[in-house]
């Protein structure tokens, strides 16, 4: 009877059509909970005479909001990298 033993051996040769690294995908996730409110806060007081648009139309307002918020993140929302490794 054959037992279990480090003489047998199997042997498996494997050819790689391609050498695949795992790439890692950085995304800049904000942390909203350590946001620095009153910056903010003072930040969109000076922009509100923009936001309100002076009698213009609603499109222009909605991108006049939104190009303010998106200005307003860098400097007052921090953000950590989160890395993602992707396999090739």
């Amino acid at each position: 009877m054959q037992g279990i033993s480090d003489h047998c051996g199997v042997l498996l040769e494997v050819e790689w059509s391609e050498i695949g690294l795992a790439t890692q995908v950085e995304r800049l996730i904000p942390v909203y909970h350590k946001t620095d409110f009153l910056g903010l806060q003072t930040f969109l007081r000076d922009k509100f005479a923009r936001w309100a648009g002076n009698g213009s139309c609603v499109e222009e307002i909605w991108k006049n909001v939104k190009e303010i918020i998106f200005e307003s993140i860098a400097p007052f929302v921090p953000q950590t990298i989160m890395k993602k490794e992707v396999g090739s």
